[in-house]
Parts: C-alpha cells; sequence; structure tokens
C-alpha cells in the first residue's frame, strides 16, 4: 500500500470539503442518512476501479486479446470488474448490486447487449469465489470467465448463411 495512506487520508479530507462546499453554496444541511447513501455509492465505486486495477494487472493479456477481438476483452473487462466489485464489496460487509441489476447495466453496454443474464453471472460469481477462496484470480479470469465470454461475443457475430461446408 505504498503512497495509499496519504491518497486515503487526502481522500477524506476532499470529502468532507465537498460536503461543505455543497450545503454551503445550495443552503442546504446534509443528512447522516443522505450522506451514508453517497457514501455507499462511492464505496461501490472504488471497489468497481479496484476491481477493474485488479483485473487489468492480474490478466495482462485483456490489452492483447483487445487488438484481436475487441467485443471478447470488453466482455472480461466488464463483467470481470463487476463481478470482482460484488466479491469485494460482499467480503467487506457492504451491500453490492443484485445480479439482475449488474445484467441491466451489462446489457446497456453495445458489445453486450441483450447477452448477459443474472443466471450467466450467478454462474460465474460462484466460480469466482472458488477460485478466491484458492488464490486463483488469474485461473478464473484465464478460464472461466474467458470462455464464458468468448460464448458471448460469439452469440454477437453475424451468422454467414449460404455457406456449404
Amino acid at each position: 500500500m505504498d503512497g495509499a495512506e496519504e491518497a486515503l487520508e487526502s481522500l477524506l479530507e476532499h470529502a468532507r470539503s465537498m460536503v461543505r462546499f455543497v450545503e454551503e453554496f445550495s443552503g442546504i444541511e446534509v443528512t447522516r442518512e443522505k450522506l451514508n447513501r453517497v457514501i455507499h455509492s462511492a464505496l461501490l465505486a472504488m471497489a468497481h476501479e479496484l476491481s477493474r486495477i485488479a483485473l487489468e494487472e492480474v490478466y495482462r493479456e485483456v490489452d492483447l486479446l483487445r487488438d484481436m477481438d475487441r467485443g471478447m476483452a470488453r466482455c472480461i473487462e466488464e463483467v470481470g470488474a463487476r463481478l470482482l466489485e460484488a466479491y469485494v464489496a460482499s467480503s467487506l460487509g457492504i451491500p453490492a448490486l443484485s445480479l439482475e441489476e449488474y445484467s441491466y447495466e451489462l446489457n446497456l453496454l453495445p458489445e453486450l447487449r441483450g447477452r448477459i443474464t443474472p443466471r450467466i453471472l450467478g454462474k460465474l460469481y460462484t466460480a469466482l469465489e472458488a477460485a478466491a477462496r484458492e488464490r486463483r484470480l488469474y485461473d478464473f479470469i484465464a478460464g472461466e470467465l474467458r470462455e464464458e465470454c468468448r460464448r458471448i461475443a460469439a452469440r454477437g457475430r453475424p451468422r454467414l448463411s449460404g455457406l456449404s461446408g
């Protein structure tokens, strides 16, 4: 956590300044209840971004894959980051989004539109949990996640008709 403590202190100071600034310019009081909702959203965003960093660092092949198959790379990045976000949040007692909510989010992305179901995410999340317990994150990404994303990406490609084999 080289330098992380300093960065976290800075984050806390910026958050305090932000609350004061919003209260001053708007004339409202940010209640504890409202601030707790903001903090929950911020923690999920932080879990997501840290998960994205972990995914990219652990599975460096995603850069090469991006050049070869953008749809599959995007699936690995987006589905993987959300699964890791949910795992990090739930491991720390922070309520994550439901599989239905993650599915809805992912289906908004053009490369994934209509192809991500809560069932697929549930299957992958179960595999992620098992891999995380054994500290096999790379194996999960390179194995189960990549294979599922290969199937997802293939469902989005147009089929060539009229060709005989």
